[in-house]
């Protein structure tokens, strides 16, 4: 399938990579500038041989798995992808609050010079073990007033309160190797809970005051947002592949105990004890599981979880400011009664799944699943703003670079398709021009025609006629010599 794009101002082509630690997600799709969206191809591989709670671990297995998924996507729309939007996840990410003051001799106003001073400083400020990956400016404290922009105040005192995204060196170093070494370039690298956080959250709950809580494989991420700001982001160690585990200490192998958990785990297993069977046979024929027991452990790790998130809730001191409640997402957050679970281990009661992103995406029925799994992966392509690929901008282009074949004989076809092109558009404008024979009577007195005569062939034809008359002559001069 080659895509065709009309114009190259207009529409563009997106390649996104999303490296989780279950699977990694390549997606390939056309954007136009009216934010129309359409998904052309999708691909997924497993990821959990080389990516532990969200970061690269074995760089030669991520390569090769880019390497794969870029080829796919290449093979799949005949495009070659010149660079791709990433995203950052993983457990080290987190956000670290900076407070830059700055003291004036006499009240002045305040510019964007002086804003962009303040930005600096707060970036001046690192360590060794971390690296600043973004700056979400929060409030500027002025007096005792709280002001966004903060520019064309008068003041002899400003404040600039900031949340650093930071994470460990190799989180970034290890991407960049991956990507370098599978011929790649990156068009932007984005912090993976904020391109989530943008696909799923509406303005008004982030406005009024939201918690975000990704349910991942092996981390669960928790954001939190207020007055349209990004507030708060924290990593838990914790996630669906936990509960797994804990399930395979009942003598079950892993890919046995993910499906067990899928298609019976409750995390208040006591609310539809009736639903389930009173054994639970395993893939052998032979043993067999209590749902009871099997759900007594997914209950005591998904409580776990949800303790932890509430903790960081917490911590971040916003614990009552959470009007719209929380926003639940991942893989993860398909576990049966989790919503439950978090009610009763918080005072959180507005509590909602987002199973998709809020803005309109145009995807085939059978790439799109509409199970919490998707959210990062299209809001990264959402957010791509560069054309990642070699466009073809018309047919147009390959009707013009198109090469008359030769026959068996050696001679060109006498009319290309441009030829034909032409003739269309003359035809179209045929009832606006004289008759050509009466132009070449004007043209011509003496009325001698200039026209190719009707009777000529051909070089291959003369060759064909040539070919058969000596042939008839052989038989004339066999038969009479009988």
């Amino acid at each position: 399938m080659t895509i065709y794009i009309k114009n190259m101002d207009t529409t563009i082509l997106i390649a996104a990579i999303e490296l989780g630690s279950s699977k990694a997600i390549g997606v390939m799709a056309k954007k136009e500038k009216d934010g129309n969206t359409q998904i052309l191809s999708y691909v997924e591989e497993k990821s959990s041989e080389f990516i532990h709670k969200g970061v690269i671990y074995n760089l030669d297995k991520t390569t090769q798995c880019l390497k794969s998924i870029i080829g796919k996507l290449e093979d799949e729309t005949n495009h070659s992808i010149e660079k791709v939007f990433v995203c950052i996840g993983g457990k080290s990410i987190h956000s670290v609050p900076n407070f830059v003051k700055q003291d004036f001799e006499e009240e002045s106003i305040i510019t964007e010079t002086i804003v962009n001073s303040i930005w600096d400083k707060n970036t001046e400020v690192t360590q060794d073990d971390i690296d600043v990956l973004e700056v979400v400016p929060q409030e500027y404290i002025i007096g005792n007033d709280l002001q966004v922009n903060p520019i064309g105040v008068a003041t002899k005192h400003l404040e600039g309160n900031f949340i650093n995204i930071v994470a460990r060196p190799s989180v970034k170093k290890n991407m960049e190797y991956c990507f370098k070494h599978a011929n790649m370039e990156i068009a932007e690298q984005m912090i993976a809970p904020i391109v989530t956080g943008d696909a799923v959250l509406t303005e008004t709950e982030k406005n009024q005051g939201c918690v975000l809580v990704d349910f991942g494989a092996d981390t669960t991420t928790v954001s939190i947002y207020r007055k349209n700001i990004l507030r708060f982001i924290s990593v838990i160690p914790l996630g669906g592949n936990s509960i797994t585990r804990d399930i395979t200490t009942l003598q079950i192998d892993d890919q046995e105990a993910e499906e067990l958990k899928i298609k019976y785990g409750d995390a208040l297993y006591k609310i539809e004890k009736n639903e389930m069977p009173n054994e639970i046979i395993l893939k052998d024929g032979i043993n067999n599981i209590s749902p009871i027991k099997l759900n007594e452990i997914i209950e005591a790790r998904a409580e776990e979880i949800v303790k932890n998130v509430w903790n960081q809730i917490q911590l971040s001191g916003y614990e009552g400011k959470l009007q719209d409640g929380l926003i639940m997402t991942g893989g993860g957050a398909n576990l049966r009664n989790l919503e439950q679970l978090i009610r009763k281990n918080t005072n959180l009661n507005r509590i909602r799944l987002a199973n998709s992103i809020c803005k309109t995406i145009l995807c085939p029925n059978e790439i799109l699943k509409n199970d919490c799994t998707q959210n990062t992966i299209f809001g990264l392509v959402l957010k791509g703003n560069q054309n990642c690929c070699q466009i073809i901008e018309d047919k147009e282009n390959e009707i013009k670079n198109y090469e008359p074949q030769k026959d068996i004989f050696g001679n060109q076809e006498e009319e290309s398709i441009d030829n034909n092109i032409e003739q269309e558009k003359a035809e179209v404008h045929s009832t606006n021009k004289p008759n050509k024979k009466e132009a070449n009577k004007k043209s011509n007195p003496d009325n001698k025609q200039q026209e190719k005569p009707k009777n000529s062939k051909k070089p291959w034809s003369n060759l064909i006629d040539k070919i058969s008359k000596d042939l008839f002559d052989n038989d004339d001069t066999f038969s009479n010599s009988n």
